[in-house]
């Protein structure tokens, strides 16, 4: 009995020994390191790092990348509960290049809608204009835009419920059916890209059908030994962020079992890719538009599909995320005479004999050191014949660039008595080449694919005439600054102009 007590304690010692052996300890590690917390948390380094190199690469006017890419950099932001303050002029980025926008590329404007909601922006009153209002009027009864292009149906979908559209609109209803009937045997819609962006269409006005499940099947075939997700040729992150965030729009996990192979997951994947800046490369050996396939990865990995953010809708008062209409003024005295105080007013910076600066409202016929500015204000410059580009700042934060002359600005936001400097910074350019096309031609380069993000392609085309762009031979800007009060309570009942 002795010996068999003995043998039982030494028996244990050995168990315990053997459990608390680096062998051991290293297995229990092991298992801690390939969990993965998802979603992961807007505090998060990941998260950090992605934002962090969203905000170094964001230029003085606020630009991210391009205009397009901004636009998703901005949901990307939003989604991550950032404070805008601290991004910006990233919304006066886009309105004042809202001219950018192609009429018959209704993408465009879909993604504008979802940015400017992102943004806390009305869409159907984006510096001036209904951007809600143009997808409708490319309905034709049964398709949004382009027939050949199911891009516009989907993201028509998404753009109209992050506006508020209820989802039992008629256009809803009957271009989410469209899309319901363009659904392969295959359970896709062609590819991974758009058959995840489908899925979110569907799944936000409320699809729980099979044809959901069978979609998300067919993602399923399309995953790499890596996790991620393959189109383009490549297993890439554009593609893969996609798909996770079709899987968690349908309700599941991208972390869980379902969606590991070759014990990888999707977001193990997406992990990979990213750099020691915080930026994601768009494969494993392919680095290419790294703003925008940051701003794709972040809501990915915060769990949150588009849209990003919703504007409540009629018949359902349980959305979240409402809008800021800027200048809404329903509580102001009506009793102001609306349509006088409303008259555009054409001022100028003029530098008298004794080289004061001036502004000259013609409306009120005062010239003072201090002037009331009643009413929009535009605001023109005579500039000496070689200046050919006019930045206008007010408050210290850039509002409108100009290219052509005359160079002009117009201020048309609600004030009242406000104090407000106006900087203009004139800058001479040794080079007939016009900016203003350059730009142009950049942003529009993805008129060379329906899709909605070929990498490869423009990444090229914009490193070439982004070369162009730095051989401008610039020297440093004049400047001239002015104060002034600004009075202008009914903003909305002028527009179209440059703000």
């Amino acid at each position: 009995m002795y010996i068999y007590a003995s043998v039982k304690q030494l028996l244990i010692i050995i168990i315990c020994f053997t459990l608390l052996s680096t062998e051991g300890i290293l297995y229990i590690k092991t298992v801690k390191a390939t969990s993965i917390n998802y979603p992961f948390n807007p505090s998060d380094e990941i998260i950090q790092k992605a934002l962090g190199f969203l905000r170094e690469n964001q230029k003085e006017d606020g630009c991210i990348g391009s205009f397009s890419i901004t636009a998703w950099a901005a949901m990307a932001i939003v989604s991550a509960d950032e404070n805008l303050d601290k991004w910006g002029n990233l919304t006066v980025y886009l309105e004042q290049h809202i001219s950018l926008l192609q009429e018959d590329r209704i993408t465009d404007w879909e993604r504008m809608v979802l940015a400017s909601v992102a943004l806390n922006e009305n869409p159907q009153d984006f510096n001036g204009i209904n951007l809600v209002q143009h997808i409708k009027d490319r309905y034709d009864g049964k398709q949004i835009g382009d027939p050949s292009n199911l891009y516009d149906d989907i993201f028509g979908i998404i753009a109209l419920i992050s506006a508020g559209i209820n989802k039992n609109d008629t256009i809803i209803k009957n271009v989410a059916n469209y899309i319901k009937e363009k659904q392969g045997q295959d359970g896709s819609w062609g590819d991974v890209d758009t058959t995840s962006a489908a899925i979110m269409a569907l799944t936000a006005v409320g699809e729980k059908a099979n044809l959901i499940q069978k979609a998300l099947s067919y993602i399923k075939t399309r995953q790499q030994d890596n996790g991620g997700f393959i189109s383009w040729g490549a297993t890439n992150i554009a593609t893969t962020a996609w798909a996770v965030d079709a899987i968690v729009a349908a309700g599941g996990d991208p972390t869980s079992k379902e969606w590991e192979k070759n014990g990888k997951t999707p977001i193990d994947f997406m992990l990979s890719l990213q750099q020691d800046d915080g930026s994601f490369s768009w494969s494993e050996n392919r680095y290419y538009n790294p703003e925008w396939m940051t701003a794709y990865a972040i809501p990915a990995l915060l769990g949150k599909p588009y849209p990003v953010k919703k504007l409540p809708s009629k018949g359902n008062d349980n959305e979240d995320n409402p809008t800021n209409h800027r200048g809404d003024n329903s509580d102001i005295n009506e009793s102001y005479d609306k349509n006088n105080r409303n008259k555009p007013t054409t001022s100028y910076f003029i530098t008298p004999d004794d080289n004061t600066l001036y502004i000259f409202n013609i409306k009120t016929g005062i010239k003072t050191l201090i002037p009331i500015v009643i009413g929009p204000l535009t605001i023109e410059i005579d500039a000496p014949a070689d200046v050919n580009k006019v930045v206008f700042m007010i408050d210290n934060k850039e509002r409108y660039t100009d290219y052509t002359k005359p160079f002009t600005y117009s201020l048309n936001t609600w004030g009242f008595l406000d104090k407000k400097i106006i900087t203009v910074k004139e800058y001479l350019y040794k080079t007939n080449l016009s900016h203003t096309i350059l730009y142009h031609y950049i942003e529009n380069i993805s008129i060379l694919s329906k899709k909605l993000h070929d990498p490869i392609v423009m990444n090229r085309v914009r490193e070439n005439l982004s070369k162009l762009e730095d051989s401008y031979l610039r020297c440093d800007p004049i400047i001239i600054e002015k104060e002034i009060r600004y009075l202008n309570l009914f903003p909305n009942l002028y527009r179209g102009l440059k703000t």
